[in-house]
């Protein structure tokens, strides 16, 4: 966990919560809700053309009025450069929000040739560059890698995905094989016939039963972790202007972990009967609905929309175990359970939130293009809750008044409160480097100590703003200016795993006289307890008064200093 501790108040005075003293104002934050359309007719082809009176939004039944539309704008697409040469994608103009691309390449789930199918369509689907997409590459392979931040010139980008395509996989081999073991295993019991082949199968069905628990679990812990990474994406691409999307391209993102293991062994041991059978029950015990939903939640809250990319042809279970003979229909029952669960949730992911999905196909290039010109071809429509912001979820459902067409858009959204943005804003500076620096805020690593914790350190933070960067109100005795703001701070180990999120008031008062001849800058000491590394922290400074604030993320090298520490 993150320890904050104050080492040192403002010099010019006490803090105290500025609030609720006299002179202090009151702001009213008005909250737009922006939904992004793709309208398309019955042949699925996208419809360009419309205006502000052909639709009609509803949020949770009842209809809302449009106060800000903006039509497609359809992507330029051009030869891209080479990789020396490259142009950036061109910066986006206030009335021309930019279009954001994350791709994310689940390495650790992807098995070779499917790794090198999937990178193969990417390259070619991005080998011509929409000028008006804003590109971006992270992989993860049990670590988050950043590969590329948003901006990046196209051909940077297919150069590290060459050579992602090149590398050597990372994925967890050895789990996964020792899952097929299980499932041969369970397909040999199941072909037991003669009295001593099923005595042997019961006598082995208790440790069968535990290794495939075993096995389930890990799969199950894997995928909580590339959720939670996604989930933190979604959040920090809140932080940005203009369209956000993922394209998720992966293996083994189900929403059952070990469902065809548990699938075979059931197979396996209805011939024997008998206690220790693996029931439906053992295996929805394992079931990620929940946290499938919680990623939803944080991509609609963000107006993020997922596309989710799998291989077209896998290896399943029922590969692994042909030759053996088990009961009717066993190598496609536990084929079908795998693809059903993979389809589940990646669909699941896609059309709660206005993307696409392809799961199985088999052309997963048509999924990539249609991302991209999906990026240019959608209509925002904007419109103000009649209320403040409550942090709930309100459903959405966009008509449009033309017969025969369709209208493609996320499910609803979180009413983010004022706070939620700021922290998405923080977020963006950790994941995305996207850093805002309007207080001119200046931040200062100062010598690490030991801890007393294995492996651990307390490494302290100097925040400075300069005098002019609050905003100052008069207090009560007239004799002094207040300010009030508050320090938000996010951490995260180098593998990607959120370790703290702090929120602390900064609030004080400083002599009028004294600032007037030239007082010190406005400085704050955090203390943070943190593992050896190079996790990122990101620190973020919010006036209250002012309504502007400073987001910025450092790598800090933790212990590197002492060898003998582990």
């Amino acid at each position: 966990m993150l320890a904050l501790a104050l080492l040192s108040r403002a010099a010019t005075g006490q803090e105290e919560d500025a609030r609720s003293r006299p002179g202090f104002l009151d702001s009213v934050e008005v909250n737009e809700v922006n939904v992004d359309v793709l309208v398309t007719d019955r042949r699925g082809n996208r419809v360009i053309d419309l205006t502000r009176d052909d639709f009609e939004v509803f949020e949770d039944g009842r209809r809302v009025e449009i106060t800000a539309f903006r039509g497609p704008r359809p992507p330029v697409l051009e030869p891209a450069a080479s990789e020396s040469s490259a142009r950036p994608s061109p910066p986006a103009s206030a009335s021309d929000p930019p279009a954001n691309l994350l791709l994310f390449v689940d390495v650790t789930s992807l098995r070779p040739r499917h790794r090198r199918e999937l990178i193969r369509a990417l390259r070619e689907s991005l080998s011509t560059e929409p000028e008006s997409v804003r590109l971006m590459l992270v992989t993860y392979d049990g670590r988050l890698r950043v590969r590329h931040g948003f901006g990046t010139p196209t051909g940077d980008v297919l150069a590290s995905l060459a050579a992602i395509e090149r590398g050597r996989t990372t994925s967890p081999a050895e789990d996964r094989a020792r899952t097929e073991e299980l499932a041969a295993a369970a397909a040999e019991l199941a072909a037991a016939v003669t009295p001593q082949q099923i005595e042997s199968a019961r006598s082995r069905r208790d440790s069968i039963l535990s290794e495939i628990q075993a096995a389930a679990e890990g799969e199950r812990l894997e995928i909580l972790r590339t959720l939670d990474i996604l989930r933190q994406l979604a959040l920090s691409l809140g932080g940005l202007e203009g369209r956000k999307s993922v394209l998720y391209a992966g293996d083994e993102l189900t929403m059952v972990p070990a469902a065809d293991v548990y699938a075979a062994a059931g197979s396996a041991f209805t011939p024997q009967g008998g206690p220790g059978r693996p029931s439906a029950l053992a295996a929805r015990q394992l079931d990620l609905y929940r946290d499938f939903q919680a990623l939803v939640r944080q991509a609609n809250a963000s107006g993020v929309s997922f596309n989710t990319l799998t291989p077209a042809s896998r290896q399943h279970l029922g590969e692994v175990t042909q030759g053996i003979v088990g009961p009717p229909g066993f190598e496609s029952s536990i084929r079908s359970e795998r693809e059903d669960r993979i389809k589940e949730a990646a669909c699941l992911m896609s059309h709660t939130t206005g993307g696409r999905c392809q799961s199985g196909g088999t052309d997963v290039s048509q999924l990539i293009d249609g991302t991209l010109e999906d990026l240019g071809a959608f209509y925002s429509l904007g419109y103000v809750p009649d209320r403040e912001p409550d942090g709930e979820f309100h459903r959405l459902e966009v008509r449009v008044k033309r017969r025969r067409l369709q209208a493609r858009h996320r499910e609803g959204y979180v009413d983010r409160t004022a706070g939620d943005r700021l922290r998405e804003r923080l977020a963006a500076s950790l994941w995305l480097d996207a850093e805002v620096d309007e207080l001119g805020v200046e931040l200062a690593v100062e010598e690490e100590r030991p801890s007393g914790r294995k492996g651990r350190f307390l490494v302290p933070i100097r925040i400075t703003v300069p005098t002019d960067g609050f905003a100052l109100l008069p207090s009560a005795d007239g004799a002094h200016l207040a300010a009030s703001s508050r320090i938000l701070v996010l951490a995260a180990t180098a593998a990607g795993r959120v370790i703290a999120s702090e929120e602390i008031p900064w609030s004080f008062e400083v002599d009028s006289a004294r600032l007037a001849a030239g007082a010190e800058p406005f400085t704050h000491r955090l203390e943070l307890d943190l593992e050896q590394g190079s996790p990122k922290v990101a620190i973020g400074i919010w006036d209250e008064i002012g309504r502007r604030g400073s987001f910025v993320g450092r790598s800090v090298p933790v212990g590197a200093a002492d060898a003998g520490t582990p």
